[in-house]
């Protein structure tokens, strides 16, 4: 057992934090919180890490990730090229960044060969760190279509099979590129639909009767109407493109994604303090749209895909705080929400008793400066990492 205390303690970003207080863990997961004095007084005998000046809060979730990408303008030659010893360094490598940032909890979009499935494997099993990993495989996309070099080609007819092959090698969560993206550029555009409707319909009913839950990659507003009419869970980057490549801001189909239970993963923001005047001003004022229609938002950064970067989640985090959102709002839709979003609300996400110890301790208050999650004192997990 451990008791890790601090100057506050947030349980639960939506809640009031708890001043003075402190976390025990045992095997691994909260086994109480609540005033550091009681705590200390009913264990006086566990470890005790004091951070007096700090505060102990739920890890980071980045909920749209590529762990076997290289960070650089065009990923795919080396992962197409790369052996699996070589992918394997790639996908340790980066998560170990992750979990040291403070990223406790990845859901990985798409990689080659099922390694990331092997890597969390090994994770869970305690033979390497990294943080919790969820894995959808290849993802799902047509003959010649977006990222088909991921080895995820598949038709209407082969859906079925598909997913169900998915399911039996233990992954977490189905993929299905609806749209074109920019890593395949001699494929479809980012705003042209790649998959009709009745086969979207058909990847959901599949993956539902496996208990899969599915993320539709959706850059165009036309495809992600569709996610949002064939039940995706998650409906990843969300960029509202046009056909011209303008942006298409249709409020039914806004108001289509509210009511689906669908809730957004979008990743369009790296570096956004720098970009033009115009672009940032146009890219806040989208967000400040979607929220006005209640679309649900949670976070991710697309890390490996664009020079995304594994180590920093913080240009989404303080990309919302630009919209408008409260620093309580930021981190709920990087801990607690997220969590709910894909399905480990009953795992992670929360510093309640039962759940998974995932936590880091930070310098100073993220709950009125976002900026104190890149003073980490302290990330512990299951496994006990740390580093410090």
């Amino acid at each position: 057992m451990e008791l890790v205390s601090g100057r506050r303690v947030v349980v639960d970003a939506e809640r009031p934090p708890l001043d003075h207080a402190a976390v025990l863990v045992a095997d691994g997961r909260v086994a109480a919180v609540g005033p550091t004095a009681d705590l200390v007084a009913a264990h006086p005998d566990v470890t005790h890490r004091a951070f007096p000046d700090a505060t102990v809060l739920p890890g980071l979730i980045d909920a749209h990730v590529h762990l076997a990408f290289d960070v650089t303008r065009d990923p795919v030659p080396a992962l197409r090229d790369a052996d699996h010893d070589a992918l394997r360094t790639t996908i340790r490598t980066h998560a170990a960044a992750m979990l040291a940032a403070g990223i406790t909890t990845v859901r990985d979009l798409g990689d080659r060969d099922g390694l990331v499935a092997a890597f969390r494997d090994d994770v869970a099993a305690g033979v390497v760190p990294g943080p919790r990993v969820l894995t959808a495989g290849a993802p799902l996309t047509p003959p010649g279509g977006h990222c088909w070099f991921l080895g995820g080609e598949v038709g209407r007819d082969g859906v079925r099979a598909a997913v169900a092959a998915r399911a039996a090698a233990g992954l977490d969560v189905v993929k299905v590129m609806a749209s074109g993206g920019m890593l395949t550029p001699a494929g479809p555009g980012i705003a042209d639909v790649q998959f009709d409707l009745p086969t979207l319909r058909l990847v959901v009913e599949a993956a539902r009767e496996v208990g899969l839950p599915v993320a539709v990659h959706a850059h165009g507003t036309a495809s992600i109407a569709m996610a949002a009419r064939a039940g995706a869970d998650t409906i990843e980057h969300a960029g509202w493109y046009a056909p011209d490549g303008g942006r298409d801001l249709d409020d039914a189909v806004a108001e289509l994604v509210a009511a689906s239970g669908a809730v957004t993963v979008p990743t369009r923001f790296r570096g956004w303090p720098d970009w033009p005047a115009a672009e940032r001003t146009a890219a806040l004022a989208r967000q400040r749209w979607a929220d006005g229609h209640g679309v649900p938002v949670i976070v991710g950064n697309d890390a490996g895909a664009g020079q995304g970067r594994f180590d920093d989640l913080h240009d989404a985090l303080t990309y919302y705080a630009a919209v408008g959102w409260t620093p309580a709002q930021v981190l709920a839709a990087a801990t607690g929400r997220a969590a709910d979003a894909l399905g480990l609300g009953g795992v992670t996400g929360r510093l309640l008793p039962g759940l998974a110890a995932d936590l880091i301790v930070v310098d100073g208050d993220p709950l009125t400066d976002l900026s104190a999650l890149r003073c980490l004192r302290l990330v512990s997990t299951k496994w006990g990492y740390s580093p410090r």
